[in-house]
Formats: structure tokens, sequence, C-alpha cells
């Protein structure tokens, strides 16, 4: 009876382990399952988004997925939106809204300043800050569906129209046109994952005050999942689907084969190919020695999808003044 009873007991047990769910092994696929939803995700940042390929992709496929994906950044993107960049490095990006500068008095104007310098200083000078600015076009399908009032096939319809038509008109002409996007990303190194949630939790709430200090109402720490939509919504403009982390585990391809663009061609001397869209790159280097507080309204006002990066570093106090000292001597000899 006992051989009879164990057998009955074991047989089920080793079929589950050759079950594959979704291209996935039964063991990758359950302990998927137990850690996004019987652990409430109060250690959500030991879920990542990184699964290896499946075995059912072809070879070749396998070979352009692996070379596109040389070209993202970083190796690990964790549910909470921490990104291992490289091994001991890790990151995360806070989105801000608007503060009414440009419509404040001057003096209002320099207090913003003023206070805006003072959250740039706080940076430790070995925690690299990146201001990132992303501007696109209003897509006018997806504006059409949200916001087009639907025909009813009666007598009203001849204002709705009237109305759909004054909207498409507001939509083409002037700011209305451009959706803009405000990033802050910071960085910093960490001997593991647990030792970097910690610096950059304190650094987060630090900073995040500060900010609002200046007027910022809304600005909040991105997740894995959107951090994962931002960079697929500038690598992949024209798919416009949200990638959940239940997408991800279901297909069993990593976070990056989401991200990389569909192809990639460097051959151009001055632009590239990603997808169906054509892109280049401007580097400033040298900056003058006054600029406008109007540059980057200005750029963000074009008309075209647009990402801007400017990144920060601070030195230290004692650096700063030796390089201030060096100037003043250079002045005085000239």
């Amino acid at each position: 009876v006992y051989p009879y009873l164990a057998a009955v007991i074991c047989v089920p047990g080793v079929a589950i382990g050759f079950y594959r769910k979704d291209n996935m092994p039964c063991e990758q696929y359950f302990k998927l399952l137990w850690r996004h939803y019987m652990t409430n995700q109060k250690l959500s940042w030991s879920v990542e988004y990184d699964f290896p390929l499946t075995d059912e992709i072809e070879s070749e496929e396998k070979h352009v997925l692996q070379k596109r994906k040389k070209y993202i950044g970083y190796q690990k993107l964790f549910e909470d939106g921490i990104c291992q960049v490289s091994p001991g490095y890790y990151s995360k990006t806070v989105r801000f809204s608007d503060i009414n500068y440009q419509t404040a008095r001057v003096q209002d104007q320099k207090d913003m300043f003023s206070r805006y310098v003072e959250a740039l200083n706080f940076v430790d000078p070995t925690m690299p800050l990146q201001l990132t600015l992303v501007t696109r076009k209003v897509d006018e399908e997806a504006f059409r569906a949200q916001m087009f009032m639907p025909m009813a096939g009666d007598l009203l319809d001849k204002y709705r129209t009237e109305m759909n038509e004054m909207l498409a008109s507001k939509i083409k002409e002037g700011q209305n046109s451009i959706v803009r996007e405000k990033y802050f990303t910071y960085a910093t190194e960490a001997e593991d994952l647990e030792d970097a949630t910690s610096i950059l939790a304190r650094f987060e709430t630090q900073f995040i005050g500060l900010f609002k200090s200046l007027g910022v109402d809304d600005m909040t720490s991105l997740t894995g999942e959107e951090r994962i939509n931002l960079l697929r919504s500038i690598t992949r403009p024209d798919q416009r689907d949200y990638v959940s982390l239940d997408e991800l585990a279901r297909t069993g391809w990593n976070s990056r084969s989401f991200v990389a663009p569909t192809s990639l061609d460097f051959s151009h001397k001055y632009t590239f190919e990603f997808g169906n869209k054509y892109g280049q790159v401007l580097y400033f280097g040298n900056l003058p020695a006054d600029l406008s507080d109007e540059l980057l309204t200005a750029l963000t006002d074009l008309p075209i999808n647009m990402v801007i990066s400017i990144h920060l570093r601070n030195i230290s106090q004692v650096k700063a003044l030796s390089m201030v000292d060096t100037k003043i001597a250079m002045m005085e000899m000239e």
C-alpha cells in the first residue's frame, strides 16, 4: 500500500517539473508568482526585470536582440525603480512638475533661482545628477480618441463637428501640440543592492523636500515599470502599449529586450536610424559664461521629439575655491 501511496504523491510532482508556462521553467514561473503576489511587494527591490531569453527564440533573433541590447546602458532594472547601471553602481529617477517661474515677479524669480541653486548644491560630489527634459509631439490619433466628441446621429452632430475641428486646430498650433516631461536621475556607488537602496532613499527624501520648498508640488519617484515605459517611449516612439511586470514575466524576456529599438543603423555620418525614425545627437561642451534663463524653454518649444540631458557633478568646496583663486590670479595678470 505504501509504495502505491508514495507513487500517487510523487508522480504529480515529477510531472509538474516538466511543465512550462509561457516558455519559462516551472520553478522560475512559480518563484516569480510567489515574489510578486505572496510577499505583497514588501521586498520589492528583490524582484528584478531581468529574465533570460528563452530557448525557443531562434538563434539568429537572439543574436540581433543581443546586438541591439548592448546599446542600452544598464544591466538590471528592479521593481521599485532602482537601476543597476554597472556592477556596484545604481541609479534612480524622479519626475517633477512645472513651477510658475516665467509669470512670477522678478524678486520671486530670484528667490526661486537661489533655492534651485541650493537644491543642486545639496548633491554630494560623489553623486552625479542628470536633468532630463523629454518633449514629444502630441499623438493626434490618441488625442482624437480621447478628446473628440463622438457623433450621435442627431441634429447636434454639426455642433460636435465644429467643436472637434476647433480642438484639432488648437492642438496643431503653438505649445498645445507639445508634451513636456521633466526628470532628475541620481546615482551612487554601493557594495550591493540593499546598500544602494538605503543611500538612494535618504537622498531622495531630502532632495524632494528641497524642491517642494521651491514650489514644486508634484515630484514622485518612478517605479521600474515607469522607467521601462519612459525609455521605451524614447527608443520606440510608435509603440504606445504599456509594458507591465506581468507581461515581462509571461514572455521570459529581460527588460532591455522591450526597451531596445526594433533596429539600429549608425552607418550615416551625422544621423542614425532607429526603427523607422531618424535621430541626431548634439553635444554642447563649452558653454558661455552667461546663459539666458529662457534657453531651455526655447528649446523645449521646438515642435519635434527631443530629449535634452544636462549632466551635473558638484565639486568639493576646496577645489572650487582653488579654481576661483586661479581665475582671479589670471585676471590680475592680464
